[in-house]
């Protein structure tokens, strides 16, 4: 079974966002993680759950993922028509929104941040 931030991977890669400049799961690779004059996306496994047991076994996997958006400081794409892309590739694609999508400005960088969850019931 492919991985829950894989799964992720592909659906933001199918949606050829005009803005960003990599989309990265796990980790973000050292040199951007300083790096302002980017836009980039970090796909991670929040949890993994067991869900819908009978006879001494479990039938769903509840999958959650995070994802964080660090924006470049100069901005060339509009956050919120990111923000409603993804939501839209991810509903449409049988994942949940249990949380809002949040977003911030970093004291330091002031490079804005936006974070998203996502759950998926996936059936075995």
């Amino acid at each position: 079974m492919e991985k829950a931030t894989d799964e992720a991977h592909e659906l933001i890669e199918s949606l050829k966002l005009t803005g960003i400049d990599g989309i990265y799961t796990t980790n973000l690779p050292e040199e951007l993680v300083e790096d302002t004059n980017k836009t980039v996306i970090l796909i991670q496994d929040v949890n993994l759950n067991l869900d819908d047991f009978g006879n001494d076994t479990f039938h769903t996997l509840k999958r959650q993922i995070e994802i964080q958006i660090f924006y470049k400081i100069d901005l060339d794409v509009e956050p919120s028509d990111i923000q409603l892309a993804l939501l839209s590739v991810f509903v449409s694609n049988h994942w949940l929104v249990p949380q809002t999508v949040t977003s911030s400005l970093d004291p330091g960088t002031k490079q804005l941040t936006q974070t998203f969850y996502f759950t998926q019931y996936k059936q075995l």
